[in-house]
């Protein structure tokens, strides 16, 4: 999940984009980011599914997307899947792929953790009670339990009125940043631009930025780069169009 602003920009261009307005650049950097971090990875789509497990099942063409979608969207579903189709597969052939069908489960179980998301988390816990897949019904009660908890906080805690903020998000790098808030993918900021996200819950919460997948020459691979923070949000005023601001660069 940049290093280059644009410090002249003349002309504003306003998109509708989640409920969200985009903008360009007129100003530094009010919340600098220091939690850029450079990683080289492996695109899910380039992994060649059917020959690691020695299978010719078609079904597999289509998991290194759904995996890259799951991880670009933060769709926790998407990922369980994916998670689902390895699972037969494994079981099929005996054999495991360089990403595991358990892999993706605790990393679908992370992300909707992650977000508090009861559906998510239901869904999480149905994959480790089967014992085709997860075998863990211990694990799969945790989640139960969660599920339910995140369900009655989330009517707690986020609503309308003086429950929400809206965020402002400057991308200040040279590469488009997919922007997540608790987990959940808002949209995409433009290099130069900002974006401001509405209707955002107070309290604790976690900020994601990640970039597309890039070659790198120095490193001989594909690598992306990611921005993350935790801010607990409470009753900000700091612009005539939101409340808070959190900037990448």
């Amino acid at each position: 999940m940049k290093s280059f602003l644009r410090t002249t920009i003349w002309v504003v261009t306003i998109a509708t984009l989640f409920g969200s307005f985009a903008h360009a650049q007129k100003k530094e950097p009010r919340e600098e980011n220091k939690n850029a971090i450079v990683e080289t990875v492996t695109p899910p789509r380039t992994i060649d599914f059917q020959a690691q497990l020695g299978s010719d099942s078609y079904v597999l063409d289509e998991v290194g997307e759904m995996i890259d979608d799951g991880r670009t969207y933060a769709d926790a579903r998407s990922l369980l899947g994916a998670a689902m189709v390895l699972f037969m597969e494994e079981n099929a052939t005996g054999k495991k792929a360089s990403i595991t069908a358990m892999d993706l489960l605790e990393e679908a179980t992370i992300l909707a953790q992650i977000q508090n998301n009861p559906e998510a988390l239901k869904a999480c816990a149905d994959v480790w009670s089967s014992e085709a897949m997860g075998a863990n019904n211990d694990k799969a009660a945790e989640l139960a339990a969660m599920a339910t908890d995140a369900k009655e906080e989330i009517a707690a805690t986020r609503g309308s009125g003086e429950k929400v903020v809206d965020i402002r998000v400057e991308n200040y790098s040279e590469r488009t940043v997919y922007i997540y808030i608790d987990g959940e993918y808002q949209g995409y900021v433009d290099p130069g631009y900002y974006i401001i996200f509405t209707n955002i819950g107070l309290g604790l919460t976690t900020f994601y930025g990640q970039t597309d997948y890039y070659w790198s020459d120095a490193k001989g691979d594909y690598t992306f780069t990611y921005y993350e923070d935790e801010f607990d949000l409470q009753s900000y005023d700091l612009t005539d169009e939101a409340d808070f601001v959190w900037s990448v660069y």
